[in-house]
């Protein structure tokens, strides 16, 4: 029988002991849930009238990054609804690329989700991005 808390610890105890084999749909969904709900990303939001540009140009860039406000909004600035978006399992290489690049900063929350955000934003920018996105956590656990 499983644990009651589903905490990693008694995860790991009981797997040591039951034969995942003939439950795999259980352990693909512990396995899953561990993986994936806890990055997330800020969604930006475009300027009036600034077309947002083509995957490629976006994945491959031009050359160098314009600055962030020439075509974003600033959330504080403008007391913006912020939103958020799960990062894919498989594209998780390429955010901490960009981490490692100097493009993105993570932001650790208490619950150990992860935040990505654009180091273009300013302080205020990104203190009010990670206030709203701790605000929001209730309705990402449901």
């Amino acid at each position: 029988m499983p644990p009651n808390d589903l905490s990693y610890a008694s995860i790991s105890r009981y797997s040591k002991t039951t034969d995942f084999a003939s439950k795999p749909s259980f352990a693909y969904f512990i396995i899953g849930e561990e993986i994936s709900n806890w990055r997330w990303g800020y969604s930006d939001q475009l300027r009036e009238g600034v077309r947002r540009p083509p995957l490629e140009e976006f994945v491959e860039g031009p050359g160098p990054r314009p600055p962030y406000y020439e075509t974003m909004r600033s959330p504080s600035a403008e007391k913006l609804t912020v939103t958020f978006r799960e990062l894919e399992y498989l594209f998780i290489g390429g955010y901490d690329q960009s981490v490692k690049d100097g493009k993105l900063k993570v932001v650790k929350m208490p619950d150990d989700s992860s935040l990505y955000l654009d180091t273009r934003l300013t302080e205020a920018d990104q203190e009010y991005i990670s206030r709203a996105f701790w605000h929001q956590r209730w309705w990402r656990a449901s």
